[in-house]
C-alpha cells in the first residue's frame, strides 16, 4: 500500500513506522493475516531499535475489516459457546504534541492516513482517541497472529474432513501433517496471547489498578485474551476426544491392562488442569469486562462504551453459562 506525499523530505522514523503499521491495517482488512503478521513484526523490530518513537501519543481509530469471521469462529461451534472476537484494528494517526513547531508535519501525516481510510470504514469517527504508539503496534500483532490461528485452524478442519470422505471415520486417523498443523495452530494462538499481554502491560494505569487512560484498548485486548482461552479449551478438549477414541480402537483389538490405563490417567491429569486454567482465565477476563461496564453506567458515562456493546454480550453470556446462551440463541 502506498500513500500520497505531501513533500520530497524524506520519511522521518514516526512517519515510517505509521506507515508500516497503516500496512498492516490495511492487511488485516483485507483478511490477509499472515502477511499482516510480518509486516507488523518489521514494524515492531523498528520499535525495538527506536524506543522513544513507541512511547510517543498518537491519535488512532478502530478499523472495520472488510473480512467477516466465518460464522462458527464468530458464535462458536454450537449455541453453548459464546464467543465474539474483536477484530477490527487500529489505525494509527499523526502524533500527538506540544510543540507547536511541529503542527504541519503532524498535519500532514493526518491527512495522508484520513485521505486513505474512507470515514465508512471507521468505527467511532467523532472523537479522536490517543495512547502510545507502541500499545498500537502490538495489538495490531496480536490480532494478525490470533486471525491468521483461526484461519490456519479452518483450513485443517477442511482438508481433514475431505480426507475422512475418503475412508470409513471408524478407521480413520489424522496424518503427521494435520497435526503438525493443529499444533501449529496453538503455537500461533500462544504468540498472540503473549503479544496481547505485552499490550496490555503497555497501557496506562492509574493507581488503582482500574482504569486505564487507553480504556478502549484495554476492553477489546481483555475480550480478545479471553476468546483465546476459550479456543485453547476447546482445542484441548477436542484433541482429547479424538485420542480417547483412538484409544478404545485400539482396545478393541486387544485386551488392555489396569497398570496401562492408570499410567493414562496420570498422563491426562496435567491437560485437565490446563483446560481447568483455560476456562477460568477465559471466565476472569469476562468479569473483569462487566465491571469495567458497570464502572461507567454507575457513573452515567455508559455512551463511551456504546460501541463495545458486542463485547458486553459476550461478557455476559459467559458468565449466565452455557445454558442461559443457549437459550438466548
Amino acid at each position: 500500500m502506498s500513500f500520497p506525499s505531501s513533500s520530497s523530505s524524506p520519511l522521518t522514523m514516526k512517519d515510517c513506522i505509521l506507515r508500516i503499521n497503516n500496512d498492516g491495517v490495511s492487511l488485516l482488512r483485507s483478511g490477509r493475516n499472515k502477511a499482516a503478521m510480518f509486516r507488523l513484526a518489521k514494524c515492531l523490530a523498528i520499535m525495538k531499535n527506536n524506543c522513544i518513537e513507541g512511547e510517543r501519543e498518537v491519535s488512532y481509530r478502530y478499523i472495520r475489516s472488510l473480512i467477516p469471521l466465518s460464522t462458527d469462529i464468530t458464535t462458536g461451534t454450537n449455541n453453548s459457546d459464546p464467543r465474539y472476537i474483536f477484530m477490527s484494528p487500529i489505525e494509527a494517526a499523526a502524533a500527538v504534541v506540544s510543540n507547536s513547531d511541529d503542527d504541519d508535519d503532524d498535519k500532514d501525516d493526518d491527512e495522508i492516513i484520513t485521505e486513505y481510510f474512507s470515514s465508512s470504514s471507521r468505527i467511532d469517527d467523532t472523537e479522536k482517541q490517543t495512547c502510545k504508539l507502541i500499545s498500537i503496534v502490538l495489538f495490531n500483532l496480536s490480532l494478525a497472529h490470533h486471525l491468521h490461528a483461526l484461519d490456519l485452524k479452518e483450513q485443517t478442519i477442511q482438508v481433514q474432513q475431505q480426507q475422512r470422505c475418503k475412508y470409513n471415520n471408524n478407521d480413520f486417523q489424522d496424518n503427521d501433517d494435520i497435526i503438525h498443523q493443529y499444533q501449529e495452530v496453538l503455537s500461533i494462538l500462544d504468540s498472540a496471547l503473549r503479544l496481547y499481554q505485552l499490550c496490555h502491560s503497555s497501557l496506562v494505569f492509574t493507581h488503582s489498578g482500574i482504569l486505564c487512560s487507553d480504556l478502549s484498548l484495554a476492553i477489546v485486548v481483555t475480550n480478545n485474551v479471553g476468546e483465546i482461552h476459550k479456543e485453547l479449551y476447546q482445542q484441548e478438549e477436542e484433541q482429547d476426544e479424538e485420542k480417547y477414541t483412538s484409544q478404545e480402537q485400539q482396545q478393541q483389538q486387544q485386551q488392555p491392562h489396569q497398570e496401562n490405563n492408570n499410567i493414562h490417567q496420570c498422563q491426562d491429569q496435567p491437560k485437565k488442569e490446563q483446560r481447568q486454567e483455560c476456562s477460568k482465565t477465559a471466565l476472569a477476563c469476562s468479569q473483569q469486562l462487566v465491571q469495567i461496564f458497570m464502572f461507567f453506567t454507575a457513573n452515567g458515562e455508559s455512551e463511551f462504551l456504546d460501541c463495545f456493546g458486542e463485547i458486553l454480550s459476550n461478557a455476559i453470556a459467559m458468565l449466565n453459562g452455557p445454558q442461559v446462551a443457549a437459550a438466548a440463541a
